[in-house]
């Protein structure tokens, strides 16, 4: 199922915490990675205002601001040794992959790259975290609202997958997590990860109609798995949910039943997003 990752990285240590993630899921999956790291255009318009850079539109730069710039050339060098670091990780790791290195709008590079991917790889921020008052990158949050591919999206801190939590509704989104996460399991070797699956619905009748659905997907599955059901608010169940299993990762629809696609996560999606400090694999 995910044979082709793509990793996008910068010079941040989410992107370290990142990169750890991706090549230990790569290393299990035996599935090949694809290391991205983009110059920023945007943020090279910002240090140049002169080019008009707006909220609307990518920043108009003249080619020529590239040529024997001392600044660019900084950071280009910087983006060569950040690859050519994960490029020995891979090697140590027997991990099949390969590089790119490229200019432009971040997210827009990203989805270009994310064409020929089947699962994407984003720290929850990015290099400016430090400088920034939002409690995610404004990158991730761009391709997470725009792509239609599985992201994981990775916390601060690395966790060794051991423990997934599945958020199931019954919805298309929450099925195609619940496959991802037992694709997942199967693949770790010794059958060594748990799965966990919570329903939150104010109907217990509705709720066991959503857990037989669950119930005859896992029957095909030799894993170990619980069900769980409980009523109240859906992000507060979650959140409690993942500290008392201590779970290593939240897989999650990125909308429930009914909704409409749009340029906007579920309301349920986006807080358990901002609040969440374990990885997450958002379906979309």
């Amino acid at each position: 199922m995910f044979k082709s990752i793509l990793l996008a990285v910068d010079s941040s240590h989410y992107s370290e915490v990142c990169t750890r993630y991706a090549l230990e899921y790569a290393r299990f999956l035996d599935a090949k990675v694809t290391i991205l790291n983009v110059l920023d255009r945007k943020e090279f318009a910002i240090v140049y205002p002169y080019y008009y850079p707006t909220a609307d539109f990518p920043p108009v730069i003249d080619e020529a601001a590239f040529e024997n710039n001392e600044l660019y050339e900084k950071q280009k060098d910087r983006a060569q040794a950040l690859l050519q670091r994960i490029e020995g990780e891979c090697r140590q790791m027997n991990i099949k992959y390969s590089c790119e290195l490229r200019e432009g709008i971040v997210p827009d590079v990203i989805m270009e790259e994310a064409q020929v991917c089947d699962l994407i790889f984003l720290g929850k921020r990015g290099s400016g975290a430090e400088y920034s008052t939002s409690l995610l990158g404004s990158n991730m949050e761009n391709v997470v609202r725009r792509c239609n591919l599985p992201i994981i999206i990775t916390p601060k801190t690395y966790r060794t997958l051991q423990r997934i939590l599945v958020c199931f509704d019954g919805s298309d989104y929450a099925n195609k997590a619940l496959r991802s996460a037992v694709h997942l399991c199967v693949s770790c070797p010794g059958n060594c990860v748990n799965l966990d699956v919570l329903i939150v619905h104010p109907s217990e009748d509705e709720a066991n109609s959503i857990r037989a659905k669950a119930e005859k997907y896992l029957d095909a599955y030799n894993i170990q798995s619980q069900i769980g059901y409980r009523t109240g608010d859906p992000v507060q169940q979650i959140m409690e949910m993942v500290e008392e299993k201590d779970i290593d990762l939240l897989a999650m629809g990125a909308y429930g039943h009914s909704r409409i696609r749009e340029l906007v996560l579920g309301s349920i999606t986006e807080t358990v997003l901002r609040q969440m400090k374990r990885a997450i694999l958002l379906h979309h």
